[in-house]
């Protein structure tokens, strides 16, 4: 199934922002400030709290990190 136009846009700009967001630099701040707007957008979707949501790199990063038991 193709992306959604929304969707493609809305990655698009995100892809444009490259900071670290642990840093404390500008760009790490705006990194930071996208990555918890969808972590708020995801927990608003899935009628969770913000921080019950964790975002990983990969498939394999989630399934070990399920197994782990990591919160």
């Amino acid at each position: 199934m193709p992306m959604l136009p929304e969707v493609k846009h809305l990655m698009g700009a995100a892809f444009e922002e490259f900071g670290n967001p642990s840093s404390t630099h500008q760009l790490g701040t705006r990194a930071k400030g996208l990555l918890d707007r969808a972590r708020k957008q995801v927990a608003a979707l899935l009628n969770a709290k913000p921080e019950e949501i964790s975002f990983t790199s990969c498939g394999t990063e989630s399934n070990n990190w399920s197994r782990s038991g990591s919160k």
